[in-house]
């Protein structure tokens, strides 16, 4: 992976962080269009993570959702994941 940044930051600034899963990669729901679609890239970072989705290699993957808050606020963030799971 070339952007190591997407989850350092947390790190960094020491934020409170809780994961839970959503589902599965399905290879029905999740297809690649051919030709990339509608898609367009924001920029070539974009594109290279967009180069490297495939459905087959992916097949039952977990997905899940990232909740972060400030330093101290797990309680906060449990919340939250309560809120989402419901």
């Amino acid at each position: 992976m070339k952007y190591w940044l997407y989850e350092s930051i947390s790190n960094i600034l020491d934020w409170t962080c809780a994961t839970i899963p959503v589902g599965h990669v399905d290879l029905l729901k999740d297809p690649k269009p051919s030709n990339g679609g509608d898609f367009k890239p924001l920029s070539s970072l974009d594109r290279d993570n967009w180069n490297l989705y495939s459905p087959e290699l992916y097949s039952d993957a977990p997905i899940c959702l990232q909740v972060s808050g400030q330093k101290f606020t797990e309680e906060k963030v449990l919340a939250c994941l309560r809120v989402i799971e419901a």
